[in-house]
């Protein structure tokens, strides 16, 4: 990614405040004013568009009446130093990463899981997305599902269509995270082995299955409200 790797990256030659090397990642870069104690984690899939992701945060802000001035995401883009992760640098276990994550998680509180579609999200069928859940409930963290506007319109579209709701109830049935893959199979055996040896898959499902049905419920209620107008 331009923005953060490579000579006309944001933190390109700057000295890195973590560990003292040339080059650092976005949020060492910018203005002090743009970064702070985060309040937020985001999981995410790095092949969302970036509409995708901007439209998430503002749907999530604007539900939720939070104020965007005092809201401190932790996203990996922005705060890992891409410089190293993308260069080669040193790999890091799913084993040592759960520590170190479980660690910054909790530290921080809430986690929101991003998906780009409420029927087939890409998010279930990546191995770190799961491992990042995983993680999230093991170490008792509160996690909330987040869309962007193009799901809600969807959304609409499906419950007014005829068997609209047969079909949700089907794709909704099929989220199954065991189908999780990575680029790196190693990566991927590592972390399904985690899980096995925790809380198992089902838990998972479960888990992100119930914040994918807050989130429909929340949109079936809007779309009841707006249908009936003020009353």
């Amino acid at each position: 990614p331009v923005l953060a790797c490579g000579p006309d990256g944001k933190g390109h030659d700057m000295k890195c405040p973590r560990d003292g090397l040339p080059d650092c990642s976005i949020v060492d870069a910018v203005d002090a004013e743009y970064r702070g104690r985060a309040t937020h984690f985001v999981s995410w899939s790095w092949s969302y568009t970036v509409g995708e992701f901007v439209s998430a945060i503002e749907c999530w802000l604007h539900d939720t009446g939070s104020d965007s001035k005092q809201t401190l995401l932790w996203v990996c883009f922005f705060c890992n130093t891409q410089y190293r992760v993308l260069n080669g640098g040193k790999r890091i276990s799913p084993d040592e990463l759960k520590a170190i994550f479980g660690q910054s998680l909790i530290s921080i509180g809430r986690m929101l899981v991003m998906l780009n579609s409420f029927e087939e999200p890409v998010y279930v069928k990546r191995a770190w997305c799961l491992f990042e859940c995983f993680t999230c409930i093991q170490s008792g963290v509160p996690m909330e599902v987040i869309l962007p506007v193009n799901a809600q319109a969807d959304f609409q579209r499906t419950i007014t269509h005829g068997d609209g709701l047969q079909k949700l109830k089907e794709k909704f049935k099929c989220i199954d995270m065991r189908s999780a893959q990575a680029s790196i199979k190693h990566d991927k055996d590592a972390i399904k082995k985690l899980i096995l040896d925790g809380e198992g898959f089902d838990k998972v499902n479960s888990e992100v299955k119930q914040k994918l049905l807050d989130w429909i419920t929340r949109e079936f209620r809007k779309y009841i409200l707006a249908s009936v107008g003020p009353s």
